[in-house]
């Protein structure tokens, strides 16, 4: 049983949350409580280690030979199965039929799901858990691969006995239904990028791109920007459809990604927009911000060279969204930007 334990490729520890290989990983849908046939299995064990491990066992020896390195077939993540005792009384609660795999990571993106195959994408799928009293973690299993064949080899080797089956419509099958959908939605959710999530918790003050059409052809005319030696390769960040695409060459020449650039941005200019609002220049018509102090406030902020700071701020000045006087008038006018 140490393969399992050993297996690579198939664990979403170390996941980069700004890769793409973040949208592999599915999400799944469940039937309406109203909707739901299907009964739910409780089992008991008094060796609960013992079925985790065997539990592991086939499910990596079952789909190694079909699909091994999909996630949508394979994923296994550490369960603290080191925490468990040897002998003690668990319980295995099992629900099939009520749910498929979601081709579109469930999420509303339009790149989710990238890596689910087509042949895959609304599969049903059997979930078990395994609960332990006094042990708040549930040890969660899935498999498109029905799951009578385990449950007969977990019975022949004295794991699992069955205890009883919920049927649909009774209040102690509403309460674990409705559990189990939540608990293991919880636990297999893949988070978003914390940069991500921080950049949309914050207003977009940022004027629009102006001439949008020509927008990348005006950057990549830039020698200023372009002589750089931090250009990222951004064909796989998880957030590049975020970005217009002149912004993801502003991105990538100041070595950004996609939401790294969007979190900078929305926090420079909502700290303008602050600074604008409060400054007398605004009132006096005089200049709140200099390019100079645009730099400085990058480089102290994000401890930048100035080199990179020069970049972005000529970028954004290139694309008509760092024009002060257009940003003055809208907080004077109190209203949303408007084309000039």
């Amino acid at each position: 049983m140490s393969r399992v334990i050993r297996a690579k490729g198939c664990s979403a520890k170390d996941l980069d949350l700004h890769s793409k290989e973040a949208l592999r990983w599915p999400t799944f849908k469940f039937e309406p409580l109203q909707k739901v046939s299907v009964p739910i299995a409780i089992f008991r064990s008094s060796n609960p280690l013992g079925l985790c491990l065997a539990i592991k066992e086939w499910l990596f020896q079952t789909l190694d030979s079909r699909l091994y390195g999909y996630p949508d077939m394979l994923r296994m993540e550490n369960q603290e199965l080191d925490k468990l005792q040897l002998k003690t009384e668990s319980k295995l609660l099992l629900l099939e039929g009520a749910a498929s795999l979601d081709s579109n990571g469930g999420s509303g993106r339009k790149d989710s799901g990238a890596g689910i195959s087509q042949s895959a994408a609304g599969a049903q799928i059997g979930i078990m858990g395994v609960f332990m009293p006094g042990d708040s973690k549930v040890r969660w299993y899935y498999s498109a691969v029905p799951y009578k064949y385990l449950l007969l080899h977990l019975s022949s080797q004295h794991l699992l006995s069955l205890s009883k089956i919920l049927e649909p419509g009774s209040k102690h099958h509403t309460r674990l239904y409705t559990f189990l959908q939540t608990s293991f939605t919880k636990a297999i959710h893949i988070p978003e990028a914390p940069d991500y999530l921080n950049a949309i918790s914050i207003t977009d003050y940022a004027p629009e791109i102006q001439n949008p059409d020509t927008a990348l052809d005006r950057l990549l005319a830039m020698d200023s920007i372009q002589s750089g030696k931090e250009y990222l390769d951004l064909s796989t960040d998880r957030y590049l459809l975020d970005l217009e695409p002149a912004e993801r060459e502003i991105a990538a020449v100041v070595g950004l990604r996609c939401a790294e650039y969007l979190l900078v941005k929305r926090t420079f200019f909502k700290e303008f927009f602050i600074e604008c609002h409060r400054s007398s220049e605004t009132k006096r018509g005089g200049k709140v911000r200099t390019d100079h102090a645009h730099h400085q406030w990058l480089e102290e902020v994000y401890g930048w060279k100035s080199t990179k700071s020069r970049r972005l701020i000529a970028a954004w000045k290139e694309l008509g969204i760092l024009d002060e006087e257009k940003f003055k008038g809208w907080i004077q006018d109190g209203g949303l930007f408007e084309e000039a």
